[in-house]
């Protein structure tokens, strides 16, 4: 995410127009937006200046805004302009919803940790199934080789067995 993508979500109003909310968005703070929106000449500026009701401090604000402007699209005065004719508790609700930018930056750093932390718990994991993995084919080995020897005793028992004029040295041939 880039710094850009940063900024406030204001709520302004104007005591010239009553229940009528601006909600608009600025990279720069809030009061340097409203001082430079109060200093704005024309005949169409209200005779009173702007206030800024609240503002919060968010990460994706074009997306943040969008949202907001779209669940009160009910209440929008022209669908061309940023002007709502809705309740400042209405607003200041749905502002409280929002994520600041603060707990996005810990909720991603968190995401972040998290990844680190699978990834690495990963690599112990293969580092084990390699260590398991060798140790096996170690006592596949070992097991072999028990095996052939197994096989070769009982070989040799097998000889002994069928060649009478030799007996085992464990016989008892003279009393």
């Amino acid at each position: 995410m880039t710094m850009c993508d940063c900024g406030y979500i204001y709520c302004v109003s104007n005591e010239a127009m009553p229940s009528i909310l601006n909600i608009g968005i600025t990279t720069t703070a809030p009061e340097v937006r409203l001082d430079y929106i109060n200093k704005l000449t024309g005949n169409w500026r209200p005779p009173t200046p702007y206030k800024c009701e609240f503002a919060k401090r968010v990460c994706d604000i074009e997306k943040k805004v969008v949202a907001i402007h779209k669940i009160l699209a009910y209440c929008r005065i022209h669908p061309e302009r940023e002007f709502f004719r809705v309740s400042l508790e209405e607003v200041r609700n749905l502002f409280d919803l929002m994520e600041d930018e603060d707990r996005d930056n810990t909720r991603k750093n968190k995401n972040a940790e998290m990844k680190a932390l699978e990834a690495r718990m990963l690599e112990c994991i293969y580092q084990k199934s390699d260590a398991l993995d060798e140790d096996l084919t170690r006592r596949k080995a070992e097991l072999r080789e028990i095996n052939e020897t197994i096989a070769m005793r009982k070989n040799e028992l097998d000889v002994l067995s069928h060649h009478p004029s030799r007996p085992p040295d464990n016989y008892i041939t003279e009393y």
